[in-house]
């Protein structure tokens, strides 16, 4: 079956790979937009149609950065980024200083509850229309997670739950990290990454990072 025209699209301009293109057989990828992330990923990038879960706590915004070029690359091809139930206002500009189309982001600033919250990354992560879908909640049942790693394979999506409880448990989520603050940057570390059985860990220092899209001021 031949890919979308949207995918086909980010192919050409090339912010996604096969992962055949490497030699292996990995799912079609989106660069991070940090050449240390691609380099520890098996296929050089997010993989497209699997679910990620972000360990956060207590900072809930740290982390988002990661998939910020992932949500740029979404939006030049024309498809939807979603945020659910921020835990900070977001900032237009911050947004375009990384690339991303304000007009292709929704934001669902209170669904309610978890459950309502994680019902609504569901049906976005089914959505073809949607690249991707980041969603903050407490915590998530095994069930839960289930849908939304059907659900993102079935839109060929980037789903990214962020979880402030449930991490010691075993998970749907194909990759699993661990985001804490340093003094210059982020301690980045990976306890899952589905098909490998090896840990990583690394340090990304911020030098000059363009405006973050997320207001400091909580809500």
């Amino acid at each position: 079956m031949d890919p979308s025209p949207d995918i086909q699209a980010a192919m050409s301009a090339g912010r996604l790979w096969r992962g055949q293109d490497g030699g292996g057989h990995h799912p079609a990828c989106v660069s991070t937009g940090f050449e240390a992330l691609d380099r520890i990923l098996p296929g050089r990038g997010w993989p497209v149609g699997v679910l990620m879960e972000v360990d956060a706590a207590p900072l809930p915004h740290l982390g988002t950065e990661l998939f910020l070029p992932a949500m740029a690359a979404g939006t030049v091809a024309e498809r939807w980024a979603v945020w659910i139930a921020p835990p900070w206002t977001l900032h237009a500009p911050g947004l375009q200083a990384w690339g991303i189309t304000p007009e292709r982001v929704l934001v669902v600033d209170d669904p309610g509850t978890d459950a309502q919250g994680l019902w609504v990354m569901e049906q976005c992560l089914r959505c073809p229309a949607c690249a991707i879908a980041l969603c903050w909640v407490r915590d998530a049942s095994r069930a839960a997670l289930r849908r939304l790693r059907l659900a993102a394979a079935q839109g060929a999506g980037i789903g990214v739950l962020f979880r402030s409880r449930g991490h010691d448990r075993p998970s749907a989520a194909g990759i699993r990290l661990r985001v804490r603050p340093l003094r210059t940057g982020l301690s980045v570390e990976f306890t899952k990454i589905h098909g490998t059985l090896r840990r990583h860990r690394i340090r990304l220092d911020r030098s000059t990072p363009p405006a973050h899209p997320i207001d400091p001021t909580p809500k």
